[in-house]
């Protein structure tokens, strides 16, 4: 950034992001004074000013990603009992947050405004204040296509080429580049991450990766221990208990074969596209529940899977009350062999509802999500409608060829060839100019 012109400022999240950089990165580039910040004005006053309606919604991402809010997902695995939220010191980080940016923002601070995708307090804090004095915003985000990221200005997930690429034909290279994704996604199978047959990471890698978990973490050496040593066998040992209510392998191949069925893949909750895009279906136990009661015929399954980073995470009462409302899904069995024979897919935002689209098959989202509300997919604006949105997705099918290869040409339109967080020297360079070239 420097060498076109550029000057950078860095802005840590939390308090050992700043103590791991100190040092390496120096102070004028490094922002870390929002951390301490004492405040100059109200709370009230800053939430009407950026129109924030509710701080406990505004902090309930950051409060998921610490594993401070019960919900489907459990710091204690096995057991479902949790404690009270405690909103607190989330609405003082809040609070400390929003008057630091908006006291530099009102003194005249312009800078362009980047991050990755997340919803993280400090990132969405910069957002809505740069957003109130007319700044312009980078915001990097997913995009199903290999090796590329999609740039968007805000947090909605609205690209206006994407739709506009809907209308448009394509001339026989884009034909064939969006023919030859097509290929690839329907003949190669994603392997299951928690297979054993899985390429293990070299000893070195792991080694370095704990001792990077220790040293953010440095501050408290207990959480630390617990969170390299004591929870992966928490979560292993879970899992093992929690199989008892899948689906062995043989029946759920006998079920995705001969039955008729809707397939809801659960999601990961620790991610911005649940907390900050689909917050109403948090509890993703409950939504299941509501699901099987909503199915379009009475011959109908709903078939469940869970995500893959997400197994052995339910609590054990959790995965027994999904397997009575569900055919609940060994989670080895491959989403392609359940998504290419189901009748409709039913997601918030998944990925596996863009592969579904690369079936050919109807899907029907419940959140905000990068291919809803262009047209492509049955979109649930009410959930009372959930059981006719449903059926007229299994009635009338999926989209057409014609609509498939024009949407997987706007993927490429609206995104940039980068890897976030490959740090080699051209992906470097790729994000640099994927900035520079949108900066005005």
């Amino acid at each position: 950034m420097k060498n076109k012109g550029y000057l950078l400022r860095i802005v840590p999240m939390s308090r050992s992001t700043l103590q791991k950089y100190k040092g390496n990165i120096p102070d004028k580039i490094l922002m870390g004074e929002h951390i301490s910040h004492v405040p100059t004005a109200s709370l009230e006053y800053l939430l009407n000013k950026y129109s924030i309606s509710s701080p406990y919604s505004f902090v309930f991402p950051e409060m998921v990603y610490d594993r401070n809010y019960p919900g489907q997902i459990y710091n204690r695995y096995i057991s479902s009992n949790y404690g009270k939220p405690e909103f607190e010191p989330y609405r003082e980080q809040l609070h400390r947050t929003l008057d630091y940016f908006d006291n530099l923002y009102s003194d005249g601070f312009d800078a362009v405004h980047i991050s990755n995708q997340g919803a993280r307090i400090v990132r969405q804090v910069i957002q809505v204040v740069a957003d109130y004095h007319d700044v312009q915003s980078i915001r990097y985000s997913f995009n199903p296509l290999p090796r590329r990221r999609s740039i968007r200005s805000s947090t909605e997930m609205r690209f206006p080429k994407l739709e506009r690429a809907l209308d448009e034909s394509l001339d026989e290279d884009e034909r064939r580049r969006a023919k030859k994704y097509i290929r690839s996604i329907r003949t190669n199978k994603p392997k299951f991450k928690g297979s054993p047959n899985d390429d293990k990471p070299s000893l070195r890698s792991r080694i370095g990766g704990k001792i990077q978990t220790i040293k953010t973490f440095e501050d408290n050496l207990p959480k630390a221990i617990a969170w390299e040593f004591i929870r992966p066998t928490l979560k292993s040992i879970s899992a093992k208990l929690q199989s008892r209510w899948h689906v062995e392998q043989a029946s759920a191949q006998s079920t995705i074969s001969s039955e008729n069925y809707i397939f809801y893949p659960i999601q990961y909750p620790i991610e911005s596209r649940v907390t900050l895009r689909s917050p109403a279906f948090y509890d993703q136990k409950h939504l299941i529940k509501y699901l099987a009661r909503n199915l379009p015929s009475a011959s109908d399954q709903l078939v469940v899977k869970d995500h893959p980073r997400h197994v052995g995470q339910l609590s054990l009462r959790s995965a027994k009350e999904i397997s009575e409302n569900a055919c609940f899904i060994d989670p080895e069995v491959s989403a392609h062999d359940i998504v290419r024979n189901a009748d409709a897919i039913v997601t918030l935002n998944n990925t596996v509802g863009h592969e579904a689209l690369v079936w050919e098959k109807p899907v029907v989202t419940l959140g905000d999500a990068l291919y809803s509300q262009i047209g492509l997919t049955y979109d649930v604006e009410n959930i009372n409608n959930l059981d006719s949105v449903i059926a007229e997705a299994v009635e009338k099918g999926g989209p057409t060829q014609t609509k498939l290869l024009r949407y997987i040409n706007g993927l490429y339109k609206i995104s940039d060839p980068m890897i976030w967080g490959d740090t080699s020297e051209e992906s470097i360079e790729n994000i640099v100019d994927s900035i520079t070239k949108r900066t005005v």
